[in-house]
């Protein structure tokens, strides 16, 4: 394994854009191509860092999130900590879970489901509002803007191709209620 590979990711992606940097200083200096192909490969580092940053960013929400569930596990299980830790020494171990790389995170967690873990469901529940509520609800946003009714159908029209507002499947009525009311709030009026 080589030396930058070892090196953590926000280090590496400071190297390249200080690399960028010291390239675009130097492109200053060069002539017709040279100078060209400078600021190419300068962007092209950027670029390289921006890639390291977000992959950085993302690996550690993973991590941030199954944390969180190793923890929603501990409680829904009922451990207490001596047995919990017990349960992650046994596992992979190690005496605390900020510890654990992803493997051993995927393995306690692995370990905890069959033990009668159950995640949460992903995705928000929707709300159960009726066609005719979600209807009124946009006839109320229309009256409290002085709007009529044609001004909704034609939101419907363009958002949906649906000639009337009234006719939107309830998921489209409330992306409709959405949109009113993000007019609404740009407009300077409170929901």
């Amino acid at each position: 394994m080589s030396a930058q590979t070892k090196q953590p990711p926000a280090e590496r992606a400071a190297a390249l854009r200080e690399s960028a940097r010291q390239l675009r200083q130097s492109a200053q200096y060069a002539d017709g191509p040279g100078y060209h192909e400078e600021l190419r490969r300068a962007g092209e580092l950027e670029a390289q860092a921006a890639r390291l940053e977000a992959d950085a960013r993302a690996t550690e929400n993973r991590r941030r999130r199954e944390l969180a569930q190793i923890h929603l596990a501990k409680k829904q299980l009922g451990l207490d900590e001596e047995t919990y830790r017990a349960m992650l020494w046994s596992v992979w171990r190690v005496r605390s879970a900020a510890d654990l790389d992803e493997a051993g995170r995927r393995a306690v967690l692995d370990h905890m489901k069959q033990r009668g873990f159950r995640p949460r469901r992903k995705g928000r529940s929707r709300p159960a509002a009726s066609r005719e509520d979600l209807v009124a609800k946009v006839r109320a946003q229309l009256a409290a803007a002085d709007r009529p009714d044609a001004y909704a159908d034609g939101m419907a029209r363009r958002m949906f191709g649906v000639e009337r507002f009234e006719w939107c499947t309830p998921d489209q009525l409330r992306r409709l209620v959405a949109a009113l009311t993000y007019d609404a709030r740009r407009r300077g009026r409170s929901q």
